[in-house]
């Protein structure tokens, strides 16, 4: 069934494809102004020619498009390139402001909001005969927690991204009431100033910098206890949260990071009762660590020592799956099954122990990455692994484009939230478990790691 907002998106199409080519008319101009009609008609020429391949496979237009970009000179290269990363830049800006207009042309409306609302998901609830203090028992124990994290392939600085919401807001006078006869060629001149001061603002060409303090100021690792301590002790006790500890192979590797954080006084007892300041987050990464996870979590919850520890924060236990690592170690659909699998046993396991286990999705990217949607993607998370948490990585070039703009931002959290809240009616309500696969008979694709 599609919803009112694809309704609206595909009716009016061609408003996002007029605007498409406004950018392209201005992108134009400004290439013949700054660098020159001749790399001008090169843009054009790739431009035109891969939107014939696109339509229709031809080997011979291939082979001459790849002759035209080897015969090109440096300089040229590189304004051809910065060309067309600033096209799809604008592509994108054109296509964001397009569906949050259509958003608010519906919320105008006054009728059913887009699935992933909390209009959409309220009813949805209502309908279901969810009770208002069942809804209320998830939301007081919620926590939707994307964690940005710095990545090389999001290269932007600052005054690119201000840039580009310049453009976004000049953008939505073209579709706001007019208030004077010439707002229109007032906001395509401004348009056309923006993306000039877009050309000329080189970007960033070397990879920024990824901070690690912690490791910069020290040189042993028990110096980076004694930080995070004072750290947490100077600052605030939340100001560092999970340690994390990569490749986690063994329960060992969890009890040594407990033993550094006992010498540097992150834990310990006091008056006769354990305190714990240092919360630890196994990171399970490859193939053979996410078969393990189950065995080394068992041996860690029938730890005396460990279990005092876990009382000691509530009971909670938080663990992070390596998405991005298991796929390269095992091929996307083991890793992808043996991840759904790894799930369901460790929130299992946890429920008997009497845990409380938030799973830490590190997807690289984003939790709906590959292209799927954050909200659908939540909803195919394993049936009640979610329970009222979910947290996960956000990163790249995900950041400016879900969170650039202050309308996207808000659509994105929207989305991501309501899917949260769907996907823990498991804890309110029974929820029949989906139908299982047989192991061996998924798994017998996998060859090596059967």
């Amino acid at each position: 069934m599609t919803d009112n907002f694809t309704k609206a998106c595909v009716k009016h199409d061609k408003v996002l494809r007029g605007r498409v080519r406004l950018f392209g008319v201005l992108l134009g101009d400004v290439l013949r102004e700054q660098v020159g009609k001749e790399t001008f008609t090169v843009v054009e020429r790739l431009r035109k020619g891969y939107l014939k391949l696109h339509e229709k496979p031809d080997s011979k237009l291939y082979r001459r498009l790849n002759r035209l970009i080897e015969s090109l000179q440096p300089e040229t290269l590189s304004a051809v390139v910065r060309a067309f990363s600033i096209y799809f830049m604008l592509v994108n800006i054109a296509e964001e402001a397009f569906q949050h207009r259509q958003r608010r042309r519906i919320a105008g409306k006054g009728s059913e909001l887009w699935e992933g609302s909390f209009d959409h998901t309220l009813r949805g609830f209502r309908a279901q005969g969810i009770a208002p203090q069942q809804l209320q028992n998830i939301l007081d124990d919620a926590a939707y927690i994307p964690v940005f994290t710095a990545h090389p392939t999001e290269s932007k600085r600052l005054m690119i991204m201000n840039l580009l919401r310049r453009i976004f807001l000049t953008n939505e006078m073209l579709d706001a009431p007019r208030h004077s006869l010439n707002q229109r060629e007032f906001a395509i001149k401004a348009l056309k100033t923006q993306i000039q001061t877009l050309w000329k603002t080189e970007e960033g060409t070397s990879k920024p910098l990824i901070r690690d303090d912690l490791s910069r100021e020290t040189q042993e690792i028990l110096a980076v206890f004694d930080l995070i301590a004072e750290t947490k002790r100077g600052i605030a006790p939340r100001a560092i949260g999970q340690y994390v500890i990569s490749m986690t192979h063994r329960s060992s590797d969890i009890m040594e990071v407990v033993l550094l954080g006992s010498l540097t006084g992150l834990i310990g007892r006091q008056d006769e009762k354990w305190y714990n300041r240092l919360e630890i987050s196994p990171l399970f990464e490859t193939i053979d660590d996410l078969k393990r996870s189950e065995a080394i979590l068992a041996d860690l919850f029938s730890n005396a020592c460990y279990r005092q520890l876990l009382k000691a924060h509530d009971n909670r236990q938080e663990v992070m799956l390596g998405y991005s690592d298991s796929a390269k170690d095992g091929g996307i659909m083991a890793s992808a099954w043996h991840l759904y699998q790894t799930q369901k046993r460790i929130i299992a396991l946890a429920d008997r122990h009497g845990v409380r286990c938030r799973l830490f999705h590190g997807r690289g990217g984003t939790v709906g990455r590959g292209g799927g949607p954050t909200h659908q993607s939540i909803l195919a998370q394993p049936g009640n692994t979610v329970n009222g948490e979910i947290k996960f990585t956000e990163q790249g070039e995900v950041l400016s484009y879900k969170y650039g703009n202050l309308e996207t931002a808000i659509f994105e959290l929207t989305m991501g939230i309501t899917g949260l809240l769907k996907a823990s009616l498991g804890v309110v309500s029974n929820i029949k478990e989906e139908n299982g696969y047989r192991p061996c008979t998924v798994t017998g694709l996998f060859f090596t790691h059967c």
